[in-house]
């Protein structure tokens, strides 16, 4: 244990919200926490490190006390005010991440999400300010979600800062610094170098690989710290780069404070990130981070290929090509019957969490949705599932979404965050164990991100020296299967950053010309039914459905817990490869039958895309002279296909193709000239 000495601010608030004093009132059961009184009406927050001495004002450092307790501790600490000896690794990088930037002024952390890059920062900051090298500290995250998980994670270890500058520099007096998004770092710049001047700042970018994103964020950082190459422009006294991931990217998109090695990748030339100090997920699975298991779920599926005017049918496992399983997933999940039975069983293996550790920590989920429509149906179902409010959304259009996971987050309660894709980077909730994964997504960062959301752990599970496993459940595609066994290993791995040059141009403002519809259309998909768990990062460990039902009876028998019955399985078809109970079933082959597509499939199929098409225009007359209404727009669309007033419900399939056509040719049109994003309808690949 380290003391931490003063002069690293204090916390601007003496006193908990009203929304925060009520949770720590409900933690408390309604009684003191020091003596256990029951709890009247002049009940105290109190800070268990005194806030005269640089206590932290939030629930992780506050505790309900009856008024007799708080007067009689006054302002001595309730409990040790040092601070946690760091991680092994944290305390092996210390040493040369300073010399580091004591050389070069720059230095790289690669570290597995979930290892401690908070707190390292936190070090580094406390050791330069100790010696008299930096007075500031300036964190810059990607996005506005991990501003104030910042500002409290290092609040934790009483080092203060501004989530929240005004005009997006300048900080709360009682703070030594700020934390801002790159976004926000664009129009602050000016007034950072000028913060800068006056006090030795540390500048930390948080996933570094972020300021590649967008010209503008690198050129925002390039003004304040120049580049590695030059000290010219350097106006912070250190830059700490951090990121989960090693990265590599082409010319036109390097970082100006990373070093880079030259690599050829497939005979391109690309530039490879350098760490001075990197810890692996491979060394910190099963000690500091969860081992995930995969859930892969299948059912029966029925496409209707619109450009060959055929029927797929198989399971979901079948579909080989990744707009048949796009289409399959996305559309799929718009079903309320099957949305419900696979919310169903992301809560049932989230009470068996639960159940394993005793209800000693409130365990939550993430379902990440594909869009907002889907989250919006999946927070329904849960809380259908679960028979009250369960599911907390977080979706874009609502203004206070951010506050709703941030509550969630910190609730005291089981919850189930529903979310697109807007909480899979830098998001810290070690109570997140269970993420149904209801997308289409397969990009190796985009799983990776996703997957370390649940692999962190929460105190309970280092108290009781178990940890649980990380249950990710997905629908059974082997592209998603691999791709996410693959996210495991690229945890470590070094992967490509999209080059802004060849980047696909479908669904950006004014790329009306990529506008296309999806070859595929669902007719139908049963539920979905376990197929298999895999253990992943585990050459043979995955597990067929039946075989896991057996080990399951087997492990109640014994009473091991449920949770941890694909590890029993692995470990026991190793031990003992002969018994018929844990010899792995063979997969069947694929099925994918192709038949011709009769009429009236054909014909609603089409009429689906056609309202797609309808309803998108609909959300875009009002900045469209050309049509006074709907009705004017799909008038004109029957008559271009020579559809007579009235008949448009008797039209063939030939006839709704004309008028297809015409719409997109209008809605193309539109988005050139209005520059509007694309319906998210037409962004499925056409091949």
């Amino acid at each position: 244990m380290q003391a931490l000495r003063a002069g690293y601010g204090k916390d601007p608030r003496r006193r908990l919200s009203r929304a925060e004093a009520v949770d720590l009132f409900a933690r408390a059961g309604g009684r003191c926490q020091r003596c256990g009184v029951p709890l009247g009406v002049e009940w105290q927050q109190a800070h268990l490190v005194a806030h005269t001495n640089g206590g932290a004002t939030s629930l992780a450092q506050m505790q309900a006390w009856c008024r007799e307790c708080n007067l009689r501790q006054g302002r001595t600490d309730a409990v040790d005010p040092s601070l946690p000896s760091p991680r092994e690794w944290q305390a092996q990088a210390l040493d040369v991440i300073l010399e580091r930037i004591w050389q070069s002024g720059r230095a790289t952390v690669h570290a597995a999400p979930g290892a401690g890059k908070t707190f390292f920062a936190g070090l580094v900051f406390r050791q330069l300010m100790d010696s008299g090298l930096a007075q500031r500290m300036v964190v810059v995250v990607p996005n506005r979600a991990l501003q104030k998980q910042w500002a409290d994670a290092l609040a934790a270890w009483r080092i203060y800062l501004d989530w929240d500058p005004r005009d997006g520099f300048l900080q709360h007096p009682d703070t030594v610094g700020t934390v801002v998004t790159y976004q926000g770092l664009t129009g602050s710049a000016a007034g950072q170098i000028q913060q800068m001047r006056a006090a030795s700042t540390l500048l930390v970018l948080d996933e570094v690989h972020h300021v590649g994103d967008q010209k503008a964020w690198g050129n925002a950082v390039a003004s304040i710290v120049g580049s590695e190459e030059t000290d010219d422009g350097m106006h912070a006294a250190g830059v700490l780069n951090m990121t989960g991931t090693l990265f590599r990217s082409s010319g036109n998109q390097k970082i100006s404070t990373v070093r880079y090695d030259r690599v050829l990748v497939d005979g391109v030339e690309k530039y490879q990130a350098v760490a001075d100090y990197s810890v692996h997920a491979s060394t910190l699975i099963g000690v500091e981070l969860r081992r995930p298991d995969l859930y892969a779920y299948d059912g029966q599926v029925r496409l209707i290929d619109v450009r060959e005017e055929t029927v797929l049918e198989g399971e979901i496992a079948d579909l080989t090509r990744g707009p048949q399983v796009n289409t399959a997933i996305r559309q799929g999940f718009m079903d309320r019957g099957l949305v419900h039975a696979f919310a169903n069983e992301a809560v049932k293996l989230l009470g068996q969490q639960l159940a394993t550790i005793e209800d000693k920590a409130p365990l939550k989920m993430l379902w990440v949705a594909d869009d907002q429509a889907a989250a919006k149906l999946a927070a329904e179902e849960i809380d259908k599932v679960v028979g009250r409010p369960f599911a907390k959304l977080v979706i874009s259009e609502d203004s206070n979404a951010l506050k709703t996971l941030r509550d969630a987050a910190t609730s005291p309660h089981s919850c189930a965050i529903v979310a697109v894709r807007m909480v899979t980077e830098g998001f810290d909730c070690p109570e997140v164990s269970v993420i149904a994964y209801a997308s289409a997504t397969t990009a190796v960062l985009t799983l990776a991100q996703t997957m370390a959301r649940a692999m962190r752990v929460t105190a309970v599970e280092r108290a009781d020296r178990r940890l649980l496993p990380a249950q990710i459940l997905i629908p059974n595609n082997p592209s998603l299967r691999t791709a996410f066994a693959e996210a495991l290993v690229a945890q470590f791995h070094i992967l490509d950053v999209p080059d802004e040059s060849t980047a696909d141009d479908e669904g950006r403002p004014g790329s009306g010309s990529g506008l296309r519809m999806p070859r595929y259309q669902l007719v139908d998909m049963s539920t979905l039914d376990l197929h298999s768990a895999t253990v992943l990062g585990e050459f043979d460990g995955t597990v067929m459905a039946d075989e896991l039902r057996e080990v399951i009876a087997l492990c109640l028998e014994l009473s091991i817990p449920e949770v941890y019955a694909p590890r029993v399985a692995v470990a026991a078809r190793r031990a003992t490869p002969k018994l018929p109970l844990y010899t792995q079933a063979v997969p069947k082959p694929p099925g994918l039958t192709t038949t011709q597509a009769d009429p009236r499939s054909l014909n609603k199929a089409r009429r689906s895309r056609i309202t797609a098409v309808s309803n998108w225009m609909t959300n875009h007359l009002d900045h469209d002279s050309r049509y006074s209404t709907i009705g004017t727009f799909q008038y004109q669309a029957n008559n271009a296909a020579g559809i007579r007033q009235g008949e448009r419900g008797d039209a063939g399939s030939k006839e709704l193709a004309e008028v297809e056509v015409w719409m997109l040719a209008r809605v193309r049109e539109h988005c050139n000239t209005h520059g509007c994003a694309l319906p998210t309808a037409a962004r499925e690949e056409n091949r």
